[in-house]
């Protein structure tokens, strides 16, 4: 691989993973923590959080995508990265329209026992189980770009 496509590589792939650990466990858990704000809006403020987030590794996504392919990267760091930008585009253009839309339903704070809290919770789960993916495929993929 090229020296500059290489170095232009590990850092968008530094910058997504990084930005993805600091938000899923610093940025995030601090709203929970932080006194004397309501939940409503500890929740509102993740909501524009993630889906501006997502939006943002969307962009680094095919950054990297069209870095590795320009620079000849070895496939298997190539479907990671694939990989990781379908997870969050799914993240965007599936599930958060489809918590908003259990959002929308209920009119105001989901009813907990209800079928919506449910399926709101399991779609949660899912974009939480997306991210965990995406770091560790983000730490391969920073991995075998830096030794590469």
């Amino acid at each position: 691989m090229n020296e500059i496509l290489q170095v232009l590589a590990v850092l968008i792939a530094a910058v997504w993973w990084g930005a993805l650990i600091g938000i899923d466990f610093i940025v995030i858990p601090s709203h929970f923590r932080t006194p004397n704000i309501e939940r409503d809006v500890i929740f509102a403020v993740g909501r524009q959080v993630f889906h501006t987030f997502g939006l943002i590794q969307l962009g680094l996504g095919l950054l990297l995508l069209i870095v590795t392919l320009a620079g000849g990267t070895e496939a298997a760091v190539i479907m990671l990265a694939v990989f990781m930008l379908i997870l969050a585009g799914l993240n965007v253009a599936v599930l958060e329209p489809m918590m908003a839309a259990i959002r929308r339903k209920a009119g105001g704070p989901i009813q907990e026992g209800t079928p919506d809290h449910a399926r709101y919770r399991q779609y949660h789960q899912a974009y939480f189980a997306s991210d965990i993916f995406r770091i560790a495929m983000g730490a391969m993929v920073l991995v075998a770009l830096v030794i590469a």
